[in-house]
């Protein structure tokens, strides 16, 4: 409590829900093909923070077939996604001996893998794991696999099993790798929420001064400063110019402002390209006792997972 006189302490502002809030939308564009792959079918899991998941098959293979899921995961932190990943490797370990499972399951070592996204100025790197598998099931021996990553604050997992008898162990996890990098490379994800929150632009005079410790970008036109970007506002001497909003962008990237994938509530429906289909997920703020999590999602989120 404050003394007399002395102004009283600000509220101490909790966290946006992950879900909710910080994501209230996303629409997921997928190929109905990804090499020799062709997209069976979808399932969306009961709870919304479960994501979908989507079968990919092999015509000229009916019994070979790829699963894909998708299922929010945040802004993770360094480290946080090969801990998910092992987390859920043990998952998977503790089916053996089921009833309803695999008699015998023995899983090989973490791999990395990146994915690379992009050309130019544009180019960068996912994070990548995968992990190979030998099941056994009611007598019969299986080799499987399975690939985790995380791009636009999605989980992207693929899982790849056949028979013993089809292809070599390692044969499977390379090919489930190649198949994982152009399934991510040809996926569309777009979020809504206030992991959409840019930076106002707003009018300024010449000169533009450069010399300030806390700028964060800066764009000329026609060799004079035009607009200058600060964590809390983008200066521009023409605020509709595309140089003010490019920079604000940039900006929000940089600063954490805007998170991967996010963009305006008004882009989120664009026609849906040919050999595409769309998975859309909405998020309703949380109930008073919870924060917005399913147990899936491992803990309390906000924007930084």
């Amino acid at each position: 409590m404050a003394m007399a006189g002395e102004p009283e302490p600000a509220p101490r502002e909790e966290p946006a829900p992950f879900l909710g809030a910080f994501l209230t939308e996303t629409r997921i564009l997928y190929p109905l093909k990804v090499d020799a792959w062709e997209a069976l079918g979808e399932h969306r899991f009961e709870l919304a923070e479960l994501g979908a998941s989507v079968r990919y098959q092999d015509p000229a293979s009916e019994d070979r077939w790829m699963d894909a899921y998708f299922y929010p995961a945040g802004m993770l932190p360094p480290e946080r996604l090969r801990k998910d990943v092992q987390q859920t490797v043990d998952e998977i370990s503790g089916l053996a001996g089921r009833a309803d499972g695999y008699e015998r399951i023995a899983m090989g070592a973490l791999k990395p893998v990146s994915v690379t996204l992009g050309k130019g100025r544009d180019k960068r790197s996912l994070e990548a794991y995968s992990v190979s598998m030998q099941l056994q099931r009611k007598g019969k021996s299986y080799h499987s696999a399975m690939v985790m990553l995380v791009s636009d604050m999605y989980y992207i997992k693929t899982r790849m099993t056949v028979a013993e008898d089809q292809l070599r162990q390692e044969r499977v996890r390379s090919l489930l790798e190649k198949s994982t990098v152009e399934l991510v490379r040809a996926l569309r994800v777009s979020n809504t929420g206030r992991c959409w929150n840019p930076a106002p632009i707003v009018a300024a005079t010449a000169p533009l001064a450069t010399g300030k410790p806390d700028l964060v970008g800066s764009a000329n036109v026609g060799g004079v400063v035009s607009v200058l970007a600060y964590a809390d506002r983008i200066e521009a001497l023409d605020p509709k110019s595309p140089q003010a909003r490019v920079l604000q962008l940039m900006a929000g990237t940089a600063t954490g402002r805007i998170g991967p994938g996010c963009v305006p509530a008004e882009d989120m429906n664009p026609a849906v390209p040919e050999g595409m289909r769309e998975l859309r997920f909405e998020y309703s703020a949380p109930k008073e006792d919870t924060d917005g999590n399913s147990p899936r999602l491992r803990g309390r989120r906000t924007g930084v997972g």
